[in-house]
């Protein structure tokens, strides 16, 4: 009652539930009582039994992280949750905490916060792949900040370790080094074009620049030489996919034309919500105008629709109420923008799904894309330029990259150097599966697994020609990272470099249940699908679990301790997410 239904802890006070709990109490011989002080202590263990399953459950996981923050009276929650796909091939989501916030919210003290929460479950640094924030300035700098700490210690961690390995070379065995045959690499400083010579022949579009020669430089010589140790933590970051269509709306809703309508439909709106008009609607059997609010776009397009929908009643009272009349341009806007508006609107919600990949996110994406680009308006016009300008944030991502090249139904999206980036990510995230499984990196054999043709082709809507529009114009150029050498990293590398090019499956297919089926033909790729399905491409899971917030602080309970309003807030999130 306390912590599930937002019940008061005095409630155990209250003269009616007394009345209720008092005779079963006495049908025990009173042997034991029901107050505050132990319902408080109970809430207190249970919190505590909650963040020790989760311990268990986490443990030697690769794992995403979704933050969020949100205010309720005078107090300022920062929520952190956990998912990845279990054993069972099920996408799991759990609340970490929900932490009270007290000092100014910037992007060092977050991180502080999130570390804390990190320690307090034993979760290492490989372990968190992503982080899923929204777009707020102070959300990207801490993860920005977390993923500059991960390298630093990783960087003072292996420079010790090179230390000890210089002043002790003769004694380290053969079979802790992986070496690759020097005759690969020229002497020297590589050149784009020695590095460029080493991945085969690259055509003009593809070719590495000197931008990206000192990482891709830095994949090849950390090859040469790997000293068993702890793997390199990956983390980054991920812009919430539904927050970032938000401001592409917005973005696109801020030209004067469109602000011009909206303020005008939002008069003709207040006017017909005033008790007179809206006694008139109910009597003629009509629904409500309904108002927006203005940091939300979808409000909006409900407003305009409805007040569509109440069109005629609006031109039968407009003689009496001179904010109803809206001449015929207006009309028309109106519905212009709706069309426009109306592709987003049902990406929108279908972005509010708790178990959305990344490679689902992407199809929602191209989908409103493709429609919005039919319509004949300049309102659809500015939102196709705002996603173009901020989709190139969510797409430009290496974890991004990564899960779509291994998802069939978008692998064709990607050129030769996101293919590139997206194998070299995928090896750093075996590496650590291997290393959080065993503790070394892997030296078992690995076999390579036939790629299956397996494609789809029941449904053949407008997406679906536009894919295969697109799919059919790629180039079937080979960015492969093979080497000659037999060692473990370079069978993982060809398995990897193996499901290139691979049969297109339909962009309907469900994606879970296709890599659920390679559990035993691709048991390696099926790894790495699993974790990186399990990569959230928004955080509506955190938004969700503060609708709890207005139970739990409501205005007769705002004197909570922190403590206390902590342990509540984490029972009620996770008895939720079973």
């Amino acid at each position: 009652m306390v912590t599930v239904n937002g019940r008061p802890l005095s409630i155990v006070n209250d003269s009616g539930f007394k009345k209720i709990i008092n005779p079963i109490l006495e049908s025990f011989g009173n042997t034991f009582s029901i107050n505050q002080r132990n319902v408080r202590k109970n809430v207190i263990e249970t919190a505590n039994l909650v963040i020790s399953d989760l311990k268990n459950l986490v443990k030697n996981r690769i794992l995403s992280l979704k933050i969020d923050g949100a205010t309720r009276l005078d107090k300022s929650i920062l929520g952190i949750n956990v998912q990845f796909i279990s054993d069972e091939s099920t996408h799991v989501v759990k609340t970490l905490a929900m932490i009270e916030l007290t000092e100014s919210h910037t992007a060092n003290y977050l991180k502080k916060k999130v570390l804390e929460v990190l320690n307090k479950y034993d979760i290492k640094q490989q372990q968190i792949l992503t982080i899923t924030t929204d777009s707020a300035c102070n959300m990207v700098k801490m993860v920005e900040c977390m993923s500059n700490i991960e390298r630093d210690e990783f960087l003072i961690e292996n420079n010790n370790m090179e230390s000890i390995s210089n002043d002790t070379t003769e004694h380290i065995d053969d079979e802790n080094v992986e070496t690759v045959p020097m005759d690969n690499f020229p002497e020297g400083r590589l050149c784009p074009e020695e590095i460029n010579g080493l991945l085969g022949e690259l055509d003009t579009e593809t070719t590495i620049d000197h931008l990206q020669l000192e990482n891709i430089e830095m994949e090849f010589l950390t090859d040469i030489h790997i000293v068993v140790n702890e793997p390199k933590p990956v983390t980054v970051s991920i812009r919430c996919s539904a927050h970032t269509l938000q401001l592409c709306i917005e973005d696109a809703l801020k030209t004067r034309n469109s602000s011009l309508i909206i303020s005008k439909a939002r008069s003709a709106v207040k006017k017909l919500r005033i008790p007179t008009v809206a006694g008139i609607l109910k009597k003629m059997k009509q629904k409500g105008a309904i108002i927006d609010v203005e940091t939300r776009w979808c409000s909006k397009f409900d407003m305009l629709k409805r007040l569509l929908d109440l069109k005629s009643t609006c031109v039968d009272l407009c003689d009496t109420f001179k904010e109803l009349k809206l001449t015929e341009n207006e009309w028309s806007s109106i519905e212009k923008m709706l069309q426009a508006l109306s592709p987003a609107k049902t990406a929108t919600i279908e972005l509010q799904k708790e178990t959305l990949t990344l490679g689902d996110f992407f199809g929602v994406w191209l989908k409103c894309y493709t429609c919005t680009k039919l319509v004949d308006s300049g309102l659809a016009n500015d939102i196709i330029i705002a996603m173009d300008t901020r989709g190139s944030v969510l797409k430009n991502n290496s974890v991004f990259l990564a899960a779509i090249y291994l998802d069939p139904r978008f692998q064709w999206y990607l050129s030769q150097t996101d293919k590139y980036a997206a194998k070299l990510l995928l090896k750093d995230i075996w590496t650590i599966i291997m290393w959080l499984e065993t503790g070394i990196e892997t030296e078992s054999n690995i076999s390579v697994p036939p790629i299956e043709s397996f494609v789809d082709d029941s449904l053949n809507d407008d997406l679906e020609q536009y894919i295969r529009s697109q799919s059919s114009a790629s180039d079937s150029l080979d960015l492969s990272f093979s080497f000659q050498n037999s060692n473990s990293m370079s069978d993982i590398r060809r398995i990897i470099d193996d499901f290139d090019n691979v049969p297109r499956l339909h962009h309907s297919t469900n994606i879970l249940e296709y890599w659920r089926n390679c559990i035993n033909s691709k048991p390696e790729l099926h790894k790495l699908a699993m974790v990186l399905l399990a990569v959230p491409a928004t955080q509506v899971s955190v938004e969700r679990a503060f609708s709890g917030l207005k139970f739990i602080l409501s205005d007769l309970r705002s004197s909570l301790k922190t403590d206390m309003l902590e342990n509540i807030l984490m029972i009620r999130n996770n008895h939720t997410f079973k």
